[in-house]
């Protein structure tokens, strides 16, 4: 009986919050990956835009 209850109050709690903290690790790397790779066209996007302002501008301070 006393190997029944030490089960039921010890052992699994213990791989029950394993269990939800390895899935939620593994979550947030899922999400995080995910957020980073979403950004990348809006990160590019935002370069290329610079650029064309600063060629722009070089053009602008070339002809002065």
């Amino acid at each position: 009986m006393n190997l029944v209850l030490g089960a039921m109050y010890i052992v699994l709690p213990l791989f029950w919050f394993g269990a939800v903290s390895w899935s939620g690790v593994n979550l947030g790397f899922a999400v995080s990956s995910a957020i980073s790779s979403g950004s990348k066209g809006t990160q590019q996007a935002g370069t290329q835009g610079g650029l064309v302002i600063l060629n722009m501008v070089k053009k602008g301070i070339m002809k002065t």
